[in-house]
């Protein structure tokens, strides 16, 4: 099946992690991302800063186009900026979700 979208819809010549820091530094203070629990917010333009700031270190460590980062992390708001990072170095991620110690189960018996 052939999908068609409206006229005139153009995609933009770049990678998605510079066409996402590209409209967040547009969107600069406004909250990007809230935490559900705490309250607390992550700007649109600490979100761009951060993942910049996070990516040149992952090069810096090494990081390499094609490399596989595998994130382990509870939710939180440094989640998005750490996984936009990885992509931003060129790398792919892999996320793996933490168990609750209480829902661990022994792997021997």
């Amino acid at each position: 099946m052939i999908l068609r979208g409206p006229e005139g819809l153009s995609i933009p010549d770049q990678s998605l992690p510079d066409f996402l820091l590209a409209r967040a530094r547009e969107l600069g203070e406004r909250a990007a991302f809230v935490d559900g629990v705490t309250g607390r917010e992550l700007s649109y333009g600490d979100f761009a800063n951060g993942v910049e700031r996070v990516s040149a270190e992952l090069a810096r460590r090494s990081l390499r186009k094609g490399d596989v980062f595998a994130l382990l992390a509870p939710n939180s708001l440094e989640v998005p900026l750490a996984f936009q990072a990885v992509l931003h170095a060129g790398g792919t991620v892999t996320t793996i979700k933490p168990v609750p110690s209480n829902l661990r189960r022994p792997l021997l018996h």
